[in-house]
């Protein structure tokens, strides 16, 4: 192996230059985003796939959140790598009552205290306004599905007591 011709590692170098999870060249990235729509689109429709000498890296769709949870600052942290998108087929879906007791005001503190959950949430905005209800949900749930469950199982009870 330490016998490579040089021209093949400096190819792969060029190849996985990028993201930390080498999906897509960051020379790719350049230039594709003129506005917040294309990249929404890019990340959330697009499956595009490199032929690299034997092995095949394909970059996969994406859970994005809607767009207006998206600003500038997202974009460029998610460029960063400071902030993640979950992978479409690894996010766990849940339809969450629409009880007062589940919501999204109610946990949002306490789930952004979680550094792992924070990765995915775009930053809150300086008019106060909460995350899209089911993007919040969907990802807690991906990531705390035990959790999640237990809370739609209680809240269901609780209506069930009342009744």
């Amino acid at each position: 192996m330490t016998s490579q011709n040089p021209q093949i590692r400096e190819g792969v170098r060029t190849v996985l230059q990028g993201t930390k999870k080498r999906r897509v060249m960051t020379q790719e990235l350049y230039g594709k985003f003129s506005s917040k729509a294309d990249f929404i689109k890019y990340f959330s429709e697009n499956r595009k796939c490199l032929h690299v000498f034997v092995t095949l890296l394909c970059a996969v769709q994406l859970y994005v959140p809607p767009a207006k949870m998206v600003n500038k600052d997202f974009i460029k942290m998610v460029l960063t790598e400071e902030k993640a998108l979950l992978p479409l087929d690894k996010v766990r879906w849940v339809s969450m009552p629409h009880y007062d007791e589940l919501a999204v005001k109610k946990f949002l503190p306490m789930l952004l205290a979680d550094d792992e959950f924070r990765k995915y949430m775009p930053e809150p905005g300086k008019d106060g306004r909460q995350p899209e209800r089911a993007f919040f949900w969907n990802i807690a749930h991906t990531l705390h599905r035990q959790y999640v469950q237990n809370l739609i199982t209680h809240a269901n009870e609780q209506r069930m007591q009342a009744g």
